[in-house]
């Protein structure tokens, strides 16, 4: 059982089960995972284990299918490797599984989770908006709501812009 995971059908009929964690972090079975679950369409499954500096384990965030990729966008993440002020982006390869982190510039919206995200086709960007993200209040670390601010994800020249 597993909280915070992206689960996606592929237009091949597979669907990806991507990260996602297991109790919560005051029990001692806590996990984060940093795994992509394949359900093939026979009813099988492969699992695909990533390096850590590769996929971080990640919870809550994410997943937008474009072309042949899946971008993850953000992550609840283990407390103590949380960045705010930065976006985790990763993008997954549909036809290999590998897993590529992607470097953003410009105005992100930060360590964000728990958001929705949308591909704009003609824009070649990707929005995301809603769920929260985690800022810097004094020296402790808490989240807050994103609320009605709209970020975009250009995916030419990899830069975030507030919309």
């Amino acid at each position: 059982m597993r909280r915070g995971r992206c689960v996606v059908q592929l237009r091949d009929q597979r669907i990806l089960y991507v990260g996602g964690s297991h109790e919560d972090f005051y029990d001692p079975d806590f996990c984060i995972y940093n795994d992509v679950v394949v359900e093939q369409i026979d009813g099988t499954y492969e699992i695909f284990a990533y390096p850590e500096r590769i996929f971080p384990p990640s919870d809550f965030q994410s997943a937008t299918v474009v072309g042949h990729e899946l971008y993850l966008i953000g992550s609840l993440g283990y407390r103590d490797r949380r960045r705010p002020g930065e976006t985790q982006t990763l993008a997954l390869d549909l036809d290999t599984l590998a897993m590529r982190p992607v470097e953003t510039f410009g105005d992100g919206p930060g360590w964000v989770y728990g958001h929705q995200a949308e591909w704009n086709r003609a824009r070649n960007a990707i929005a995301i908006w809603g769920g929260q993200r985690m800022v810097w209040k004094g020296d402790e670390m808490e989240s807050e709501q994103l609320g009605e601010a709209r970020y975009e994800l250009d995916l030419a020249t990899q830069l975030w812009t507030a919309t």
